[in-house]
């Protein structure tokens, strides 16, 4: 019942898509109603329940029965919802904040850049001499060569400066921006002036620079680029992580150790069985800040952080902190849960952006069979050659994604966190080597990892926030690379869909978005999205006041409408719709689960432009009255 109701939804945009046909709806419960009369007429009793119980037991079509009336259904009625539904799709386009879900692509405008382009070798000279002057020495410089580094990304402009003259620093940039060199950069020229010009002499068990990631795959990683540079910028390092056996990290720290790339807790581990010591620790660097304080690595850094501060009174100790998402909230984090020094904020213009070279598609699944939609967008671009990663928010839904593809012979592997670490590491090392094409994995590969190759991200579970879309379509289009992002719509997924296409569209930033509907309506925090206000919600003490005035008078608007529509003062009242449809607004109320989402516009209510809407009747009531229903007729029938 479920399905056939959802498909008499229209395939029209925006959030009037939503929204089921009013005037199919109506017609079916027309014939449900003639099958009802007929049986009690012409059946016997028994028959006549079997007939009646689709009707009773469903909440969908329980409300639809009650909102033309199953019994007394007069035919004006019908009419008149049949012509209501072109007026309340045109309603919601008057009153929606934002363009609505379009299935085209779409993305960032392109912002100009702030250097020349040149060919050649004469680029290439021209390159490095950005780099050094933004401080980089001769043989940093030679190291870049090495990894085929030409120009620095708009986050290593703004760091590198700020880091080379030793200040603490946390910055903020796009996914793929090349925060990682933004600090190893600095820090491996300081650790090479320590030897040449200070003199400072390398020892045992006591590196001169922490590196703190959340992740054993970034350990991996950061340490590859590490060795990397380390041809050139002569340093030595290794990297400490679960999974991995005790002992050997001992003898790693044995020796001369210039750099230790660690997760916090494994690092602590070995600080409290002295295996490690902070005596000659000048550069401290938390990678993916947000991502350690709100998944529980808080304690751990306050830990390390107490050698470390009383080091830091007898010599400066730096502080660098990179991520993706600088938000309030995470600022708030690091107060409360890092002893960390008084740091300056540095954030990249693209940050918490969405990037030029990013191509977004958002396909509505109607209520349809979203593993079949997923293996036709796979497919499609199997054929083209593209490699991607398909999220989901679950495990069982990784699952179930990965065995799908797997029945059509399609290459892929899982990636989640009830995997043992080196189930995860071997996936992929799978997927890094051509192997496997997709890649089917939770938020945890969200963060952090560089797989230039990755074509195209697809989110068969729409995130639950827009800091989880920002990461998700992260892992493609790094480095100025070309990417597509496709994200699988259901039903529950088009407020915050809707807003992240908007936001996208008018290239504003999408950390501030949210998946409440209340909050794009008018004096919600982002009613100012369509304008490309953001949070033009009233602040002053005047607009404030106004506020309040107008809540007082919806409220007692409310409240007399109540009154007048019931029996008796005090009762559950019938409330009326309004009378015209076109600009109407009614009482504000809090909208139920069936109600529709509309974003922004006037502060209307238009409930009752949903053909599940009955008169304040929730879905659990009229589960109630169907199953008491049944229950009589089956006590009547005995």
């Amino acid at each position: 019942m479920r399905r056939v109701f959802h498909e008499g939804t229209t395939g029209g945009e925006g959030i009037a898509s939503a929204l089921p046909n009013t005037a199919t709806t109506a017609s079916r419960a027309i014939h449900f109603q003639s099958r009802l009369r007929l049986a009690f007429r012409t059946t016997p009793s028994i028959c006549a329940l079997l007939l009646a119980m689709p009707l009773l037991l469903s909440p969908h079509w329980t409300r639809s029965v009650c909102v033309v009336s199953a019994f007394h259904l007069r035919p004006s009625t019908a009419s008149k919802v049949s012509r209501g539904v072109g007026r309340s799709r045109e309603v919601l386009r008057m009153m929606g904040a934002f363009g609505g879900i379009s299935s085209q692509p779409f993305s960032t405008p392109a912002i100009p850049s702030k250097t020349t382009s040149r060919s050649g070798d004469e680029n290439a000279a021209c390159d490095l001499a950005e780099f050094r002057r933004l401080g980089l020495g001769e043989e940093t410089l030679e190291g870049l060569r090495k990894l085929g580094i030409k120009e620095p990304s708009v986050i290593q402009r703004l760091a590198i400066p700020a880091a080379l003259k030793g200040d603490d620093v946390a910055f903020s940039a796009s996914t793929g921006s090349g925060k990682t060199l933004a600090y190893l950069l600095p820090i491996m020229q300081e650790l090479k002036w320590q030897e040449a010009v200070e003199g400072k002499e390398r020892q045992t068990c006591r590196p001169r620079a922490l590196i703190l990631v959340p992740t054993r795959e970034l350990v991996t990683q950061v340490l590859e680029v590490i060795k990397s540079l380390s041809h050139v910028i002569k340093l030595s390092s290794c990297g400490l992580h679960g999974g991995e056996d005790f002992g050997v990290q001992r003898r790693r720290l044995g020796g001369m150790v210039d750099l230790v790339v660690a997760s916090p807790g494994r690092l602590l581990q070995h600080y409290e069985k002295g295996h490690v010591f902070f005596s000659q620790v000048t550069h401290v660097v938390v990678d993916e800040m947000d991502t350690m304080l709100k998944d529980g690595f808080g304690p751990d850094l306050k830990r390390l952080m107490v050698p470390l501060e009383a080091k830091s009174k007898r010599e400066k100790v730096q502080y660098l902190m990179a991520t993706a998402t600088l938000t309030p909230a995470v600022k708030r984090l690091m107060a409360e849960e890092g002893n960390f020094p008084k740091t300056r904020f540095l954030q990249s213009e693209d940050a918490h952006k969405s990037l030029p070279t990013m191509r977004h598609i958002m396909l509505d699944t109607k209520g349809g069979d979203k593993v079949q939609l997923l293996l036709d967008v796979v497919s499609q671009g199997r054929q083209n050659g593209e490699r991607a990663m398909i999220f989901c928010n679950t495990v069982q839904s990784c699952r179930a994604a990965e065995h799908a593809l797997r029945e059509l012979a399609l290459p892929s592997a899982c990636y989640h966190g009830d995997m043992r670490s080196e189930e995860r590491a071997a996936a992929l090392e799978k997927f890094k080597s051509g192997e496997v094409s997709f890649l089917v994995c939770t938020d945890i590969a969200s963060r952090g990892l560089d797989m230039p190759f990755v074509e195209h991200v697809v989110m068969f579970d729409f995130p639950l926030n827009p800091i989880e879309y920002l990461h998700r379509s992260g892992r493609t289009a790094r480095m100025g690379a070309k990417g597509k992002v496709t994200s699988l719509l259901t039903k529950r997924d088009k407020v915050l869909a809707s807003a992240v296409q908007t936001a996208v569209a008018k290239g504003l930033p999408l950390d501030s978005l949210s998946a409440r509907k209340r909050d794009y309506e008018s004096g919600g925090k982002l009613s100012g999205l369509s304008s490309g206000k953001m949070g033009a919600s009233p602040s002053s003490k005047g607009n404030r006041h106004a506020k309040y005035v107008a809540n007082r008078q919806r409220s007692a608007s409310g409240r007399a409408g109540s009154i007048e529509g019931s029996p008796e003062k005090g009762a559950r009242g019938v409330r009326r719709a309004p009378s015209a449809p076109s600009g109407a607004q009614g009482p504000s109320r809090r909208r139920g689960r069936g109600d529709s989402a509309v974003a922004g516009g006037e502060d209307a209510d238009v409930r009752w432009l949903h053909p599940c809407h009955t008169d304040g009747i929730s879905t659990s009531v009229t589960k109630i009255i169907g199953i008491m229903l049944s229950l009589l007729l089956i006590f009547l029938i005995c």
